[in-house]
């Protein structure tokens, strides 16, 4: 299974991370592979309808809130304190 989308970097998880990993997930990824000489498929990407999230400060921050309500996508918060509900992140994209 891949990835829809990802950040690297060397700074603390951030609003700004969680941004460049959602835009990377909703791109396609042919001239992200071309640029690197990567000779593969990775056929993701599109607008999610719902990201699952835990709840971490990156994740509820009012950027996130408003620009994922803006493009009609769904957010949804694991339950605090309920550990097992994560270590996950599935998104669902639109057809």
């Amino acid at each position: 299974m891949l990835p829809v989308g990802w950040s690297r970097g060397f700074t603390s998880p951030s609003t700004l991370s969680v941004a460049l990993a959602l835009t990377q997930a909703v791109l396609p990824k042919d001239h992200w592979l071309c640029d690197r000489e990567l000779d593969l498929a990775w056929p993701v990407s599109g607008l999610p309808e719902l990201v699952h999230l835990d709840n971490a400060p990156e994740f509820k921050s009012e950027a996130l809130e408003r620009g994922t309500e803006e493009y009609g996508i769904k957010l949804l918060y694991r339950p605090t304190g309920r550990p097992h509900f994560g270590g996950h992140c599935r998104t669902v994209l639109k057809p």
